[in-house]
C-alpha cells in the first residue's frame, strides 16, 4: 500500500493512481462515442507506458503522440495505430520510416509545401499517412480552413508518391485554455467544428473517407456538439490538474497524479513547509487566485489506503529548482509534519510534470518507467 512504499521515497517521485486513470479514460471515451466519433487519445501528458496499459484496457487501441521518440516509444510497448500530432520535423524522416516499416500505421501532420515536397520525394519502401493541419484560431501552427489554394497544393505534392496517403483534416484549439467560461470554450470548439466540417466538404467527394480531427482537453470536456467530427485527441484529461480544476473541467478527486515530495524545512512562524520538489520536478508553470496569489500546485495528505486526500487549507506558492513551498492557513496546521515526512503536490499542469519525470510510482508501490527514462532517442524492438 501507499503508506508502506512511501518510507522508501528519498526524492521528489510522481505517484499515480490507477483507478482515477482509468475512470478519466472511461468517462472521456464514453462522452467521445456517443458522439459517434473515435477517440483517439494523446499521449504527450503521461509519456508512461504503463499508464498506457491502462488506457489499453479501457478498449482504445490507437493513439497520438508528439514526437517520434514517443512514437517509438509506445511502438515499443505494442501500439500499432500512431498519429504523430505535431508539422513533421524532416530531419527526423530516417527514423520514421524505420518505425512505419514495424507497425501497422503511421500518420504524419504537415502545414507546409516544403515539408509536403521533401516528404514526397524522399519517402520509400514504407506507407505513411498523411493529415493536414489546420489553424482554427489557435495561430500557432496550420493552414487557414479558407486557404483552398494551399490546401490543392499540399494534395498535388503529395499525390506525387504512392506511399502517402492523405488521411482528413486535424486541428488543436489550444486557445481554449485561454478562457475562463466553459461557454467560450463551446464557442471555440464550435467554430472549430463548422470551419472543419465545411473544408471537408469541399473536399469529399474526391476524398470520401477524409477524417476531421480535433483535440484538446478543455474543449472536449466543455463540449456539447461533436456531431460531424471523426475523430478526437484529448491528452491532458488522463491525470487532469489544478489548471483543468480551476477551469472546472474536473475535480480535486478526479487529478490522477500527485508528486511526491520529502519535507526539508518548516517554519511556522510563516506558516510555511520547504519540500524538496521544485520546478524541474514539476515545472514553474503557476496561476494566479483572484485574490492575487499565486497558485504552484495544490497540496494533498497521503493516506495509508493507497489514496491521498486534498488539503484546500494549503497551497504550493513558490517553486525554484530544488524547493518548493507549501503555505498554510494557520501555524497549527504544521504541527503533523516532522522534518523527512513525505507530502505530496498536485500539478498545476501534468503535462510538463510528466515531461519531467524519469519514472512513475502507482499506488501499489510500483516504479514505472518514462520516455525520459529511455536511454535511446528511438527505442529498438
Amino acid at each position: 500500500m501507499l503508506g508502506n512504499f512511501l518510507d522508501t521515497i528519498t526524492i521528489p517521485s510522481p505517484v499515480v493512481n490507477p483507478n482515477i486513470i482509468r475512470e478519466n479514460v472511461m468517462r472521456m471515451k464514453k462522452k467521445i462515442e456517443s458522439f459517434n466519433a473515435n477517440f483517439r487519445p494523446h499521449f504527450k501528458t503521461h509519456q508512461c507506458a504503463y499508464v498506457g496499459t491502462i488506457v489499453r484496457e479501457c478498449g482504445v487501441n490507437q493513439i497520438a503522440v508528439s514526437s517520434v521518440s514517443m512514437a517509438f516509444y509506445f511502438a515499443k510497448n505494442g501500439w500499432k495505430d500512431i498519429t504523430l500530432a505535431i508539422p513533421f520535423n524532416i530531419r527526423e524522416l530516417k527514423p520514421l520510416l524505420q518505425l512505419a516499416q514495424k507497425i501497422d500505421v503511421l500518420n504524419i501532420m504537415i502545414d507546409h509545401e516544403q515539408t509536403a515536397q521533401y516528404v514526397a520525394e524522399h519517402v520509400q519502401d514504407a506507407k505513411l499517412g498523411i493529415f493536414f493541419k489546420i489553424d482554427t484560431g489557435y495561430k500557432r501552427c496550420g493552414v487557414q480552413p479558407q486557404e483552398y489554394e494551399a490546401v490543392d497544393k499540399l494534395l498535388s505534392i503529395i499525390g506525387q508518391n504512392n506511399n502517402l496517403t492523405f488521411k482528413g483534416f486535424l486541428t488543436h484549439c489550444g486557445h481554449t485554455y485561454q478562457k475562463t467560461t466553459c461557454e467560450e470554450r463551446q464557442e471555440i470548439l464550435e467554430g472549430a467544428r463548422e470551419a472543419m466540417i465545411a473544408l471537408r466538404a469541399r473536399y469529399i467527394t474526391k476524398f470520401p473517407k477524409i477524417i476531421i480531427s480535433v483535440g484538446d482537453t478543455p474543449g472536449i470536456s466543455a463540449a456539447k456538439n461533436l456531431e460531424g467530427i471523426d475523430e478526437v485527441r484529448p491528452g491532458n484529461y488522463v491525470f487532469f490538474d489544478v489548471m483543468q480544476a480551476r477551469m472546472n473541467n474536473c475535480e480535486a478527486k478526479n487529478i490522477s497524479i500527485t508528486v511526491a515530495c520529502p519535507i526539508i524545512s518548516l517554519h511556522p512562524e510563516r506558516k510555511q513547509i520547504v519540500v524538496y520538489g521544485g520546478g524541474t520536478h514539476l515545472s514553474k508553470e503557476y496561476l494566479v487566485s483572484e485574490q492575487g496569489q499565486k497558485i504552484c500546485g495544490w497540496v494533498v495528505k497521503y493516506n495509508k489506503d493507497g489514496t491521498w486526500t486534498h488539503l484546500p487549507n494549503a497551497l504550493v506558492t513558490t517553486l525554484s529548482q530544488e524547493h518548493g513551498i507549501i503555505t498554510f492557513e494557520n501555524a497549527s496546521d504544521l504541527d503533523q509534519y516532522k522534518i523527512g515526512d513525505v507530502i505530496g503536490m498536485l500539478p498545476v499542469h501534468s503535462c510538463m510534470t510528466s515531461c519531467v519525470s524519469k519514472f512513475m510510482y502507482s499506488t501499489d508501490g510500483t516504479k514505472h518507467g518514462t520516455l525520459l527514462g529511455e536511454t535511446e532517442d528511438y527505442p529498438s524492438f
